[in-house]
């Protein structure tokens, strides 16, 4: 149950599918036994059997909880290193263009394609975890997103968004996602590396 769960967890299946597909399955096995000992002398023992059936989907599910946890724990480590390595990478171009294209692809980037991005001082966001804050935030918008510091700034790269930067719709997400940390910011413009 361990290994297949973090192998879901891995590939980004939400832990609410697996849990409601895991309770599904459990519902029909109930269901399979109530009604092959329906009428039957096994019929009392199937009564019997509700308690451990229960616990047992109730510690199976525990374990799904906790390998998502910790495998989003680890993915959001890897994934935050990833995003600091990229910025800097695009903010200096001081490795060869293949390491960029390589990492771009790991956090969900055509290194071949458009891109944008949204700047603002880092200062706002180094603190208190507002970072984590505005990463999670910008899932919410269709396309890759990802935030992270750079220097003195806080830069957020976008491809694929349905929301580009110079948008209005972009604009009005900005400015509500980053009104509560006063942050100003300037939109990006499409950019190829």
């Amino acid at each position: 149950m361990q290994t297949a769960s973090r192998r879901r967890a891995y590939y980004g299946l939400p832990v609410q599918d697996v849990l409601a597909t895991f309770h599904l399955v459990s519902r029909r096995l109930w269901d399979e036994l109530r009604a092959a000992a329906r009428g039957t002398a096994a019929e009392d023992t199937a009564i019997e059997l509700v308690a451990p059936l229960w616990l047992w989907v109730q510690a199976m599910s525990g374990v799904v909880a906790d390998v998502y946890a910790d495998e989003a724990g680890a993915r959001y480590g890897r994934e935050a290193g990833l995003r600091q390595r990229f910025l800097e990478l695009l903010r200096t171009g001081g490795e060869p263009r293949e390491h960029t294209a390589e990492i771009a692809r790991e956090l969900g980037f055509d290194p071949d394609g458009e891109f944008q991005a949204l700047c603002t001082t880092a200062a706002v966001w180094a603190a208190e975890g507002r970072l984590g804050l505005l990463q999670r935030a910008a899932q919410q918008v269709a396309g890759k997103v990802s935030c992270g510091l750079s220097g003195q700034l806080m830069v957020a790269v976008t491809q694929r968004s349905d929301r580009p930067t110079s948008s209005p719709a972009w604009s009005s997400w900005a400015a509500t996602t980053l009104s509560w940390a006063s942050a100003s910011y300037g939109p990006g413009w499409p950019a190829r590396r």
